[in-house]
Parts: structure tokens; C-alpha cells; sequence
């Protein structure tokens, strides 16, 4: 090295010196302000470093959290898988979401379990491998879903009800149909079978009349003969038309 190397080398050490702090600032401004929880382990689980945010998110304070395992951290349902889950990462460390598939849950200072998320990323230093875990809290999410479901079940029986209620309406209206024609087709066979029978009667004439004294029905072959008229020009005519006014009136109030 020579002198005028000797000379900006202390200046440059300075600079580089200067960066590094600059960074290593950057790093824990982001790490204390970061709105998910960040908490930092060793090979054994123990926690060596974790942020404001993840201490608020299980219950503790950072110092309490910085004096636990992530083991306490876990449901006491899953603590002995969780442990073989964590030699099994850093068997194989690399940065990847955890638990790609199923639901993740924590065990918060007071006991209570609830849903999270984490992505996992390793690093060394100084020759000790360590785990960063991102943490984010799911409970809100996981309540708007569990509303949604609801709702869409409800809103399923409610379209189902509706469904059944209008299938009904049509059944109802189809067989209202049917019984219509039905009864239109017995009484057109009933009106000719009656018109067959006051066709044919020998004496006098047959006629049915409705609430208005109108022909409906006329006939018979003594009629036919004697006024030589169709009896389907009588339908419609009213049947007091053949009587003097005052014999009208006495019609009308014996019927």
C-alpha cells in the first residue's frame, strides 16, 4: 500500500463505517415500526429478538417475549409436532409461507388461541443459524369469512324456500289447468249428450236457461217441427220473449 493509499484509507473506512450505520438504523426503524409481527429464533426455538407489534399481538411485552421459546408461543394441542416441524425447516431452511394448506393458529398470553399467518426466512451470523418469522394476525379476516358463509348459507335456504314455494305455485296452477279442461271437456260432452237427448224428445221441447231466462240448451222434435226453426238459433234468446209482458212479470216471480 502506498502512502497516498495509507493516507484516504482511514477516510474511507470512515465512509463505509457511516453507510453501515446507516443501515443497520434502516433496519431496526423497519423492524420496531413494521405492522406485522416479526420474531427472530435459534435452532432451538429459543427468541432471541422480536418487534413491538408481535409482543402486542400474543399479549406480552417485548421483554417478556424476548425470555420465551416460539414453543410457548404454539397451542398445546400441536407443541410436540411443532417442535419436529422446526428441525424438519432447518434441515432444510429456505424462505417459504408456512403451513401452505392449512389453518395456523397462536397461543396469546391469556390463552386464547387464535388465527394467524407466517412466512419464514433463514439467515446466519456469526455462525448460528436463526429464523425469521413474519407474523399477521387473521382474526378479523377469518371473522368476515365465517360471516360470508353464513350468509350465503342463508341466503341459500332462502333461495331454496323460494324455489320450492314457486315449484308449488305451478304444480297448483298446471293441475288448475288441467282440471279446467277437464271440466270444460265433461260439460261440452254433457251439453251433447243433452242436446242429443232434447233432439230426439217425442213431445214438447227440452231447454235449460240460465239466471237471465236465456236459452242455454233448446230442443226437441216437437219444437223442430212446429216452428221450423234451428234450436241453436234459440241459444242466447231470452225464453220470456215468447210470453205477453204481464205473463213475463208472473214468470219471473214464480221462478
Amino acid at each position: 500500500m502506498n502512502e497516498v493509499e495509507k493516507s484516504v484509507m482511514p477516510y474511507i473506512s470512515i465512509t463505509e463505517q457511516i453507510k453501515m450505520d446507516k443501515g443497520i438504523n434502516l433496519i431496526k426503524s423497519v423492524f420496531f415500526s413494521a405492522n406485522e409481527g416479526i420474531i427472530i429464533s435459534d435452532r432451538n426455538g429459543t427468541i432471541t429478538a422480536a418487534n413491538p407489534r408481535s409482543a402486542k399481538m400474543f399479549g406480552y411485552t417485548v421483554e417478556e417475549l424476548e425470555r420465551l421459546t416460539i414453543n410457548d408461543l404454539v397451542p398445546h394441542s400441536i407443541k410436540k409436532d411443532h417442535k419436529a416441524t422446526r428441525e424438519r425447516y432447518f434441515k432444510h431452511p429456505v424462505p417459504r409461507p408456512m403451513g401452505v394448506g392449512k389453518d395456523l393458529y397462536g397461543l396469546k398470553k391469556s390463552n386464547e388461541i387464535f388465527p394467524l399467518e407466517i412466512s419464514l426466512s433463514h439467515f446466519k451470523e456469526d455462525g448460528s443459524e436463526y429464523v425469521a418469522a413474519f407474523i399477521t394476525d387473521i382474526s378479523y379476516r377469518k371473522k368476515l369469512e365465517v360471516e360470508r358463509l353464513k350468509y350465503m348459507e342463508e341466503l341459500e335456504i332462502i333461495v331454496k324456500m323460494r324455489t320450492e314455494a314457486l315449484e308449488k305455485v305451478n304444480e297448483g296452477l298446471l293441475n288448475e289447468v288441467k282440471e279446467r279442461k277437464a271440466t270444460e271437456v265433461a260439460l261440452r260432452e254433457s251439453q251433447n249428450l243433452y242436446e242429443r237427448i232434447a233432439d230426439n224428445y217425442p213431445n214438447g221441447t227440452i231447454n235449460v236457461l240460465d239466471s237471465d231466462f236465456n236459452y242455454l240448451v233448446s230442443g226437441g222434435k216437437d219444437f223442430i217441427n212446429h216452428n221450423r226453426i234451428a234450436t241453436e238459433d234459440r241459444i242466447g234468446i231470452s225464453f220470456l220473449d215468447s210470453f205477453e209482458p204481464e205473463k213475463r212479470n208472473q214468470l219471473k216471480a214464480y221462478f
